[in-house]
């Protein structure tokens, strides 16, 4: 399954290259935002789900990342699509403003992106798990010889 943006629409379509047939969903909001797919793995039957991240393009800060915020317009909220009901609903999840890679990684159902500070170090990954439907801040291994061992 691919998830693609119809910038001129508005709208997303899914494609799932097997079978050739694709899904347009209308977001509720037409705000700036960052989606991502996954599933919830607890289901027999994967229930996939899009998540809609609030964020906007910060120019000037870290080129094209995304300044995500959960506090954009003081209502924006992230937001779940499931594909069984067809419909949009509001999460709460926590998190704080940080600056997000665009293009996430999925795998086994969860999706995954690059993270960093407002200053544009000190990375990390964050991970949304679709079963759980929380992120999570994830530490990356660092190095204190950029040269390697000796």
């Amino acid at each position: 399954m691919l998830l693609c943006t119809h910038p001129k629409s508005n709208r997303l379509v899914v494609w799932n290259p097997f079978s050739g047939k694709t899904r347009w969903i209308q977001p509720q909001k037409h705000y700036n935002s960052a989606y991502a797919m996954g599933y919830d793995k607890n289901e027999l039957c994967h229930n996939y789900k899009i998540l809609r991240l609030p964020c906007y393009y910060d120019h000037g800060k870290l080129g094209s990342w995304k300044k995500l915020d959960a506090n954009l317009e003081g209502d924006l909220r992230f937001e779940i699509y499931e594909f069984g009901s067809n419909s949009w609903r509001s999460v709460d999840v926590i998190t704080t403003q940080a600056y997000l890679q665009p293009g996430g990684v999925s795998l086994k159902g969860d999706t995954y992106w690059v993270l960093s500070n407002h200053k544009g170090f000190d990375y990390s990954l964050l991970s949304f798990d679709f079963s759980e439907e929380r992120l999570q801040r994830l530490c990356v291994p660092t190095s204190h010889d950029e040269q390697g061992p000796a």
